[in-house]
């Protein structure tokens, strides 16, 4: 009978949406409970800063993201957490502006400046990052400001005028999209003037790593965000995965056909397209 099967597929996604609710408010207390904060929250957010745009390690990058973004959403409302969630988009424009050699075949730009956008509206504009389009005053006070400092102290030829421009378009009751594209076109600034110097923007998440222990990596690839400019850059990964033992067959022929590859590395690929083209 439809009418019994909808109704069982109906309790079973409502018990679902319960289970995941109760898991949230477990691991993300709202309540006074400094002690669950201290032992679950803090934990679960220090491990979303390492591996948002540190690890390097793809598929944990790009879930770690979507987990942040649904912290953010979830907690942005309770003080204590408002400078975590700072961290983490330290975290995220960090990465973006470094511009590390795997990130631009990850794939992982739009995801960054995603979670860059929930947090900035969620504490610098002062709204849920998930409400409906409308729009924010300007004199409506900012819950943290963390986001806004980094910002201006952290990242090169980003001026206050740039950060203004960003808020007054992050203001406006337009489509997360076209946040991201304003967002998107800040970074592109830091992107074009940035110098070899590491930010120095301390996390509290990371309090006794020193200023310069994630200093920016040359990129061998440009960032996606710069397809503007350098398209040419960006490379295409093969359509099929490619597993451990593919890729090292395919460096050992790479380097019997380039001699000067197996003696210096100089010649080997840098990009795993390289190898399958």
């Amino acid at each position: 009978d439809d009418g019994a099967k909808g109704a069982r597929v109906q309790a079973a996604q409502q018990r679902r949406a319960a289970h995941v609710a109760a898991l949230r408010r477990c691991l993300l207390p709202r309540d006074d409970d400094d002690d669950a904060f201290q032992r679950l929250a803090l934990p679960v957010l220090r491990t979303l800063w390492h591996a948002v745009g540190r690890w390097g390690d793809v598929p944990t990058c790009r879930a770690a993201t979507k987990l942040a973004e649904l912290c953010v959403a979830e907690t942005c409302r309770e003080p204590r957490y408002w400078p975590y969630l700072a961290a983490l988009f330290e975290s995220a424009v960090s990465a973006l502006v470094a511009e590390p050699p795997w990130l631009a075949n990850a794939g992982c730009e739009y995801e960054f400046l995603a979670l860059a956008r929930a947090v900035y509206v969620a504490l610098v504009i002062g709204v849920d990052p998930n409400a409906p389009p409308r729009r924010v005053s300007p004199d409506a006070p900012a819950r943290h400001d963390g986001p806004r400092r980094y910002l201006l102290a952290a990242l090169p030829g980003v001026r206050p005028d740039h950060v203004q421009a960003l808020e007054t378009a992050l203001r406006e009751p337009a489509s997360p999209k076209d946040h991201k594209a304003a967002l998107h076109d800040l970074v592109l600034v830091a992107l074009n003037a940035k110098d070899t110097s590491a930010p120095a923007f301390g996390s509290p998440l990371a309090p006794d790593a020193p200023a310069d222990a994630n200093p920016p990596t040359p990129a061998l690839d440009a960032s996606a965000l710069r397809s503007d400019q350098l398209a040419s850059n960006v490379r295409d990964l093969p359509g099929e995965l490619i597993s451990s033992r593919q890729l090292a067959q395919a460096r050992k022929t790479f380097a019997a056909q380039v001699p000067a590859a197996a003696t210096n590395g100089s010649a080997a690929p840098t990009h795993l397209a390289d190898l399958f083209r």
